[in-house]
């Protein structure tokens, strides 16, 4: 890791000089980027949920670089939601390893003024989360180098960080032993839900019908809905699965029409309370999800058992679905298992 980064930094011009056509043929992109993708790719490749994505610039250089690593069922841009990331200051003095904040989205929605004071409120929720977890990283006053608006956005948003002398980078077992607490921080943002605050997290299970959960259940349901949510998730078990509901029955564009196409719900079948600590969480299409229509789907996060489908096809009341989704469940070849 030390190697590929060093190969990185020393690559990278300074100052990084727009519209002279360098960004064109840099060396860059032959080895050191190649090299980089080959190390995240091997990082991320037994974690279920995780990818990553590098930019040196977009058509011409960039004064921040990155390198950054994303849960994909938070997002998969680093234009939103908050990821891990490798910035480089201008200048090439500094290296920073960050739990950090897309920024470019809500600039666009909120204004430069909005989006400084939320990113810096959603900073201060995450860093109560992970703050008493960390060892290595820990709150920095982030400095780029730079004026430009991302830059400044990026430095308000720093949840915790490990500021590096990019001239002098520690050893190789450091960095890696850096990144894994990083990993560690990450997932457990995710599962205590990222910059939502506990109230609002205990408001969205009580208007999901969940009143009566604890905050630690209601956790776990933002984010067992978080990969619920997922759109890749969401079209490969309609792929693998069809759209027809396989507790009720109800195909959602036979009663609405086209504006319903395709309109149901890719449910999780492994509660996340069933996890053990560090476990993956499966995401087998056919084996871990089934599909179900959106009263259906809100219903079985209402039992104890959230994978026990055998109890919400019981609690369906005969004659009173209507004559065509009574034929659809006498249809389904399901008895209780979605396997």
């Amino acid at each position: 890791m030390r190697n590929e980064f060093e190969q990185f930094i020393q690559n990278f011009p300074d100052p990084p000089v727009i519209g002279n056509g360098s960004f064109k043929i840099t060396p860059l992109r032959n080895t050191v980027l190649p090299n980089l993708r080959t190390l995240f790719r091997g990082i991320v490749h037994a974690k279920e949920n995780l990818t990553f994505d590098l930019s040196i610039g977009d058509r011409d250089w960039t004064y921040t670089p990155w390198v950054a690593i994303l849960d994909k069922r938070i997002t998969k841009s680093v234009q939103r939601q908050y990821y891990i990331v490798y910035l480089l200051s201008k200048g090439k003095d500094r290296l920073y390893l960050t739990l950090a904040q897309g920024c470019n989205d809500l600039r666009k929605s909120a204004g430069m003024r909005v989006a400084r004071r939320e990113l810096a409120s959603r900073a201060s929720v995450m860093r109560g989360r992970v703050e008493r977890h960390a060892s290595r990283l820990a709150p920095v006053e982030m400095d780029l180098n730079t004026n430009g608006w991302r830059a400044k956005l990026y430095e308000t948003g720093c949840i915790v960080a490990r500021e590096y002398d990019a001239h002098h980078l520690p050893t190789d077992r450091e960095m890696i032993e850096d990144l894994e607490e990083a990993l560690r921080l990450y997932k457990h943002l995710v599962s205590e839900g990222g910059w939502t605050t506990d109230g609002d997290i205990l408001q969205e299970a009580e208007e999901a019908g969940l009143a009566d959960k604890s905050l630690k259940e209601a956790k776990r349901y933002k984010e067992h809905r978080a990969i619920e949510r997922s759109p890749d998730h969401s079209r490969k078990v309609k792929a693998a699965q069809g759209t027809r509901c396989r507790c009720c029955g109800f195909e959602m564009s036979e009663v609405y029409g086209a504006i319903a196409k395709e309109m149901c719900d890719a449910h999780h079948l492994v509660p996340l309370s069933d996890l053990k600590n560090g476990q993956t969480v499966l995401l087998d299409p056919r084996k871990d999800f089934v599909v179900l229509c959106p009263s259906c789907h809100r219903a079985i996060h209402r039992q104890k058992n959230v994978a026990d489908l055998g109890q919400l096809r019981e609690s369906l009341m005969p004659g009173k679905l209507g004559y065509l989704a009574e034929t659809n469940v006498k249809k389904l070849s399901w008895r209780g298992s979605s396997k």
